[in-house]
């Protein structure tokens, strides 16, 4: 398997955050952007591969080959740090 071939330098140059927002509206703090079908498995960065997802499960998938911790940061809640999630 291999990553999509990028045909621009960044992703911001596909427009797909401001596509997401206007399809989806704003994301709710357990909510993240993805694509379906993702990358790892041929997966294009496409507006109709837009999708929500939950932000845990994402991490959690991107996180398999490692060990990993989920942190929170919220900097009115810990001013000075975060949050241990487990």
């Amino acid at each position: 398997m291999a990553p999509f071939i990028a045909e621009k330098d960044t992703y911001d140059e596909y427009g797909l955050y401001d596509a997401a927002v206007k399809k989806f509206g704003p994301l709710s703090e357990n909510q993240i952007f993805s694509f379906a079908p993702i990358f790892a498995l041929g997966g294009q960065p496409e507006h109709s591969n837009l999708i929500v997802t939950d932000v845990r499960a994402h991490l959690a998938l991107l996180a398999q080959p490692q060990e990993f911790d989920i942190l929170h940061f919220d900097s009115e809640r810990y001013p000075g740090g975060f949050e241990r999630i487990e």
